[in-house]
């Protein structure tokens, strides 16, 4: 990549893309506030911009399942184990964005609420299959039918076309992270 003007050259790596102009910095890559270039490291950077997405769009939320009583943690593995016929302990953490040890600890209080069950599994007896019971089922389905709802509020602003891509495109990002390798 190289400078050329104000402009950075594509140098095979990296799309062409207005160079940000480095005046109105003080210190070490700080900005003078007032600089006239108000846009910070963090405006750009799709890791920060997707952690406040998340924290903005499911607070709400979040908020609304803790006033029904409801971790946002057991809104997870509810809404992951509803409609199948099962998963092991290790799934369920890897999709619910929890440690294996904190998922079995959690699995453990949502079985004492009678809201699934656990059994061995058919294959490797060692491994434990977890299930949603009818009363766990039931929780959910208007957990989902809310999630529904808040979804459709937070993306009414957008084209179902919009709405299509962004989902998309995080479905391939999570596909790209998540493969093996």
């Amino acid at each position: 990549m190289a400078r050329q003007g104000d402009q950075v050259v594509d140098t095979g790596r990296h799309r062409t893309a207005p160079a940000r102009p480095v005046t109105g910095r003080t210190g070490a890559g700080r900005r003078a506030v007032g600089s006239g270039d108000d846009r910070h490291f963090t405006d750009d950077y799709l890791l920060y911009l997707l952690a406040r997405a998340s924290r903005l769009a499911s607070g709400e939320f979040h908020a609304e399942l803790e006033r029904l009583g409801i971790a946002p943690q057991m809104w997870r593995v509810l809404a992951l184990l509803s409609g199948c016929e099962g998963r092991t302990i290790g799934d369920i953490a890897k999709r619910a964005l929890a440690k294996q040890p904190t998922m079995t600890k959690l699995i453990g209080r949502l079985e004492k609420l009678g809201y699934v069950s656990r059994t061995p599994g058919i294959e490797d007896r060692r491994q434990v299959v977890v299930t949603i019971t009818p009363a766990g089922e039931e929780l959910v389905s208007s957990l989902i039918e809310r999630a529904r709802m808040h979804e459709a509020n937070l993306l009414d602003k957008y084209t179902p076309a919009e709405t299509d891509a962004l989902k998309r495109m995080l479905a391939q990002l999570i596909d790209k992270l998540d493969e093996p390798g």
